[in-house]
């Protein structure tokens, strides 16, 4: 979804499921780009904490921005790491 006219997602689709995540992945894998965003907790702990990616792939649907809750106990993150090259 986007705001009239301003270009940019109002709604984004949140991820925390490993089925979910990997679907994107295997839609990203055909991208010929792939944008991603970190956020991290670093008060009181001596280990930054992994809380949100984000994920985009070029095109205009719904489920080429999402958000990815890596805080859920179920999410494995794995479909992530498995196309990257080594």
């Amino acid at each position: 979804m986007q705001a009239r006219g301003l270009g940019y997602r109002t709604v984004m689709i949140t991820l925390t499921t490993t089925d979910a995540l990997s679907g994107f992945c295997a839609r990203a894998a055909d991208a010929p780009y792939i944008t991603i965003d970190t956020e991290f907790l670093r008060e009181r702990t001596y280990f930054a904490k992994l809380c949100l990616v984000q994920l985009a792939i070029p095109g205009d649907a719904e489920e080429d921005a999402v958000l990815v809750d890596p805080l859920v106990d179920w999410l494995s993150l794995e479909p992530l790491c498995a196309g990257a090259a080594v």
